[in-house]
């Protein structure tokens, strides 16, 4: 079987301040498409450290399930380092939509239209988190979900924390 081959456009999006980067064995795409006006901490990242400060964005870009049985609990973790109005930028693969073995090329579009290619290969994990299953996680957690995109094997969300959006609403009762 052939590879498959999907195309992320990122060129046109933008992340203003402070980005916190959660890559895997840094491998991340997402230091090519931060707008350089802007001061901003850039970590990468295998663990997270609670003391790192607060972020604008806490980005996953294909590493969430990477992370296996330590995915949950970081998506757990990130709203101490996320601030008021702070959001959570999630791409990643659905690997139970792919058979073991696989292989995936992932060609991503940066902001100057150049092209970075990725590979994956798809090794059987019991650890993995679908679409849903983030989506649910995140509302859980009280995220409130932005945007999403599930686009068969790769998925796109964007969450922002719904609590403290709802802390400032007055109940008439």
């Amino acid at each position: 079987m052939g590879d498959k081959c999907f195309i992320l456009d990122l060129s046109r999006k933008r992340f203003e301040g402070d980005i916190l980067d959660i890559s895997y064995e840094g491998n991340t795409a997402i230091s090519e498409i931060i707008n350089n006006d802007y001061q901003k901490d850039f970590y990468k990242l295998k663990r997270l450290d609670n003391n790192l400060g607060k972020f604008d964005y806490v980005i996953f870009f294909l590493s969430l399930n990477k992370y296996k049985r330590n995915a949950k609990k970081l998506i757990r973790s990130i709203k101490g380092n996320l601030k008021e109005d702070g959001k959570v930028v999630i791409w990643d693969i659905d690997y139970k939509r792919l058979k073991p073995f696989e292989r995936i090329n992932i060609k991503i579009i940066n902001k100057n239209n150049r092209i970075k290619t990725l590979d994956e290969e798809f090794r059987h994990s019991l650890f993995t988190l679908e679409c849903r299953d983030i989506i649910e996680l995140l509302q859980r957690e009280g995220f409130e979900i932005l945007n999403k995109n599930d686009d068969s094997i790769i998925f796109y969300i964007e969450a922002k924390n719904a609590e403290e959006a709802n802390e400032n609403t007055v109940s008439s009762t």
